[in-house]
């Protein structure tokens, strides 16, 4: 009986004078020496170059959409063992590796040869594309709340601060964490709080510009802060040429008694203002703080 290498399956028949039959069965296993792979293939994608027995290494370039794949081989000797990345696969059966990164992800196909003396390694890179994502997952920052409410595909905010916030620190959340960030014009790591970015009364608006790992899309996010004006209206200091305010001068008082001699026809005034932006006016006459009326 020729055998082939592996498994040979051989049948042996009996039949009696009276036409009664047995069969009798012998599995015949051929070791070898060979541990190689009749066919290779996955199930997404294409292996390049195409397979051929002898040739060890492959690539197979997959979207970014995809996160798994699966590779089936058929040995050529059915009494070898076909391990993938060391799991024990049955020939012709499906391996499957989940949770695939991007950039490259290795799978190792081993045969040993059913006699124990050989094998080889089938080798295939399996290249993950990089996202084209450059959606934000989350946008943030401790001094106020966004409005609207943050939503990835939302890209236009507002808030509002008092005027005692001057710098402001945003926190931006990427879907991709590969994906390039930047707050303000600096680059900042997805998840980390930017520098603090200075913020005038009126209106700051700030650009949160994010960037595909595969650098085909870039997105910009704006938030625009209004920050509330002073409400400090109050005098730090008040000179008079030509009398003495009575009482002394305090900033929380705000009526006073100036006696002035009969001859004397008018006095000069020099206000200082608590908060440098306000504007004061004497008798409705606009001054700057810290300077004499005329």
């Amino acid at each position: 009986v020729p055998l082939s290498f592996g498994y040979n399956n051989i049948s042996v028949e009996v039949t009696a004078q009276d036409g009664t039959t047995k069969t009798y069965y012998i599995t015949a296993i051929r070791l070898s020496n060979v541990s190689l792979l009749t066919n290779l293939s996955v199930s997404t994608g294409t292996l390049t170059p195409s397979f051929n027995k002898n040739t060890f290494y492959y690539n197979v370039t997959i979207p970014n959409s995809i996160t798994g794949i699966s590779l089936t081989g058929t040995v050529i000797d059915s009494g070898s063992q076909l391990y993938f990345n060391g799991v024990l696969t049955p020939s012709g059966q499906q391996y499957t590796l989940s949770g695939l990164s991007t950039g490259i992800n290795v799978i190792t196909g081993k045969i040993k040869s059913s006699d124990n003396t050989t094998e080889h390694n089938y080798r295939v890179n399996v290249l993950r594309d990089l996202s084209s994502n450059a959606d934000l997952s989350s946008l943030t920052f401790a001094e106020g709340s966004l409005i609207p409410s943050f939503s990835s595909s939302t890209v236009a905010y507002s808030a509002l601060v008092n005027n005692d916030i001057k710098t402001i620190s945003i926190t931006a959340n990427t879907w991709d964490a590969s994906a390039g960030l930047s707050i303000n014009g600096a680059t900042t790591l997805s998840g980390a709080s930017s520098q603090p970015i200075p913020i005038l009364v009126g209106t700051t608006s700030i650009p949160i510009r994010v960037t595909s790992p595969n650098s085909t899309v870039q997105k910009t996010y704006t938030l625009t802060i209004t920050r509330k004006g002073s409400s400090v209206s109050t005098l730090s200091n008040v000179i008079v040429f030509g009398g003495t305010l009575t009482p002394a001068f305090n900033s929380s008082i705000t009526q006073y008694n100036l006696p002035i001699g009969y001859r004397t026809t008018g006095v000069k005034i020099r206000p200082f203002s608590s908060d440098p932006t306000s504007t004061i006016a004497i008798n409705n006459v606009n001054i700057l703080s810290g300077t004499t009326d005329r």
